[in-house]
């Protein structure tokens, strides 16, 4: 994740003390902060490409006495990561913040376009859904698997995510079978019929019992 925040698609002014698109010191991101992401988002992103490419991660305190992923799996993880951020700045809207920090600050309010997804919890599930995506459905092109992500509507105030990723007190979960539950329907609504009945039962079970 470290790594991460010093490659060129993360930090376009090559400047290491001021990490213009990261924040280092908070898992949370306040609606007035410039940055895109967190560290703890980026960390999450790097789990989640481990297990895509089947990379034994384990940080659990019980094998914290054990050896991590060798150099050539992390190098793996990491190229996965840096391509999937690649595609995901060239959106058009996150190109722009990452020259911009105003640009940041003005996404983040709960009307705009992606603002669900500037907030670390939107990010770590929308990482979440283009792995599901690949694995769940007969997509196969990482990049139209995140193209099509981003036509999904990620407005903070999207009906879609109310009682899901938002609650009543129009506060974002953070509950992991929230996040789950949210990446599972991204996939679907990208994906529709191509992924497998099993995954779509299991859907709709779980979105049934959500809304009860």
């Amino acid at each position: 994740a470290r790594r991460l925040t010093g490659h060129l698609i993360l930090n376009p002014r090559r400047n290491l003390e001021n990490q213009p698109l990261v924040k280092w010191e908070s898992n949370t991101i306040g609606q007035r902060d410039s940055q895109i992401t967190t560290l703890n988002a980026l960390y999450e992103l790097a789990k989640i490409a481990a297990e895509f490419l089947g990379v034994d991660f384990d940080d659990s305190e019980e094998n914290a006495d054990k050896d991590g992923p060798s150099e050539r799996d992390l190098d793996l993880v990491f190229n996965r990561c840096v391509n999937w951020l690649s595609i995901f700045f060239d959106c058009e809207e996150f190109a722009r913040m990452r020259e911009d920090s105003n640009l940041v600050v003005e996404g983040r309010k709960k009307e705009s376009k992606y603002s669900l997804l500037l907030r670390p919890v939107g990010f770590i599930l929308f990482f979440d859904a283009v792995a599901k995506a690949l694995k769940e459905s007969e997509l196969t092109d990482e990049r139209e698997v995140i193209e099509r992500l981003l036509r999904i509507d990620w407005r903070f105030e999207s009906s879609l995510w109310k009682g899901i990723m938002v609650n009543t007190r129009n506060n974002v979960s953070n509950k992991a079978s929230d996040i789950n539950l949210a990446s599972d329907l991204a996939v679907y609504l990208i994906c529709g019929e191509s992924t497998p009945l099993s995954f779509r039962s299991n859907l709709e079970q779980r979105f049934r019992k959500q809304y009860n």
